[in-house]
């Protein structure tokens, strides 16, 4: 925070946005507006097709470059885990099927390919922004930023990302990359438009210890470059143009809360224990791998909820029973002295593979544990993946969405088939899982 005197101009009008938390923290300080000013795709007809293939393919391959580098920069700055998010990008910009189908319009149309690559791109985000679900949206995100990055390479156009000073940057979205490579200038806070807290990009806010308020809907059309903010990170506010007396208040709440978490997080390691000396178990919920390294600084006593769907919506496809069993054993050993609640897939209710089975109302219907029993196999590859997790830390199983006894008992029974068949491959596990 700058020791220098409050300036504002008295014609200034305080203006309160409100909006999502992502990452904890106040700033104070002077607003740095990043427009992204989508660039102009106008659809132009071609007649050296071999020539605009050409000038894609250097463009794919100068934005997969980009992001190599950008997750060379995550893994120094926060390590493989979080840098994880940037592989998925990189999974973008080299699947040929998709790529193919891009090449194979330009040649047939004829048409430049900036407009097919925007058109062909933005049918997956536009599907995936329809969706209700925040991971799905998510998703549309990463995909957005892909598509992008090639338009801005097709145009041979730069994106700013180094600047003087020490701003709060106020964007209409902030993508993962935007939260690293903004992070190489001290940036004081981010604030977006669009977004949620579960986004990769406020996770990642939070990894660099930047504050972040996102989903303020209107933050970029009431912020003009160089406006005096106020960002509260923990309670998702944004004050525009704060008077005086504002600034003092969040001042004195800003060293409060500093001083505050740092004795929290000196504490973390101590034992949860109420006046009287009853120990209290305190354990984290996590979803995503990039989760994982905040459990021991904060003091959690193992994981008390690992959601698992966040497996299948994050990819192209289910991943295998060895893919599970990695990502399992990574949260076991993660977790160790302490026990991890896996709960199997929790899939029905958005719709999720489930176009078939029309439902008045699909969340306390065919989903979670009913879902999984109709599909037994899928059932039993994930808790064999569980099981020989076991092996490498203590592990719990939850069924979740459970209505009847006759449930338990069903996927009881799918379980005794999971250790039997393990039992059978000479697979070891911990025979007293518990359930």
């Amino acid at each position: 925070m700058s020791s220098e005197p409050f300036e504002r101009h008295p014609a200034e009008e305080e203006i309160v946005l409100r909006g999502v938390g992502a990452s904890p923290g106040i700033a104070i300080g002077k607003a740095l507006v990043l427009k992204k000013d989508g660039i102009v795709v106008e659809e132009k007809t071609v007649g050296d097709t071999a020539a605009e293939l050409e000038r894609l393919q250097k463009s794919i391959e100068r934005s997969a470059h980009e992001v190599e580098k950008i997750y060379h920069t995550a893994l120094e700055k926060i390590g493989k885990d979080q840098a994880k998010i940037f592989e998925a990008q990189l999974l973008i910009l080299s699947d040929p099927v998709f790529f193919d189908g891009v090449k194979r319009k330009i040649d047939k149309t004829k048409k430049n390919a900036e407009s097919v690559v925007s058109s062909e791109f933005s049918k997956q985000v536009d599907q995936l922004r329809r969706s209700e679900n925040e991971i799905f949206k998510q998703r549309a995100t990463e995909i957005e930023d892909a598509k992008n990055r090639i338009l801005r390479n097709l145009a041979e156009a730069k994106l700013k990302s180094r600047f003087e000073g020490t701003p709060i940057v106020v964007t209409s979205e902030l993508t993962p990359a935007d939260a690293v490579l903004l992070s190489r200038n001290s940036v004081l806070g981010y604030v977006s438009d669009f977004g949620g807290a579960r986004s990769h990009a406020s996770i990642l806010s939070r990894s660099l210890g930047i504050p972040a308020v996102v989903g303020l809907k209107e933050a970029t059309k009431h912020v003009l470059n160089g406006a005096e903010l106020i960002l509260d990170g923990y309670r998702g506010i944004l004050v525009v143009n704060p008077q005086e007396n504002t600034v003092r208040k969040f001042r004195d709440r800003k060293k409060w809360c500093e001083q505050l978490d740092t004795e929290l997080l000196t504490e973390a390691g101590e034992p949860a224990l109420t006046t009287d000396g009853r120990r209290v178990s305190v354990e984290a919920n996590i979803e995503l791998l990039e989760e994982l390294p905040l459990l021991k600084p904060h003091g959690a006593d193992g994981i008390g909820l690992f959601r698992t769907e966040p497996l299948i919506i994050d990819s192209d496809a289910i991943p295998d029973e060895a893919e599970q069993t990695d990502i399992f054993q990574k949260a076991v050993e993660e977790a160790k002295p302490n026990a991890v609640v896996f709960r199997t897939f929790d899939i029905g209710g958005d719709k999720l593979f489930v176009e078939d089975h029309a439902e008045q109302n699909p969340f306390l219907g065919w989903r979670g544990i009913r879902m999984m029993l109709d599909r037994p196999e899928l059932l039993k590859d994930q808790l064999r993946a569980i099981l020989r997790a076991s092996t490498h830390g203590k592990c719990k199983i939850m069924y979740p969405m459970v209505a009847t006894v006759e449930e338990v008992i069903r996927a009881n029974e799918v379980l005794d088939e999971a250790k039997k068949s393990l039992d059978a491959d000479g697979v070891k596990y911990d025979k007293e899982i518990e359930v």
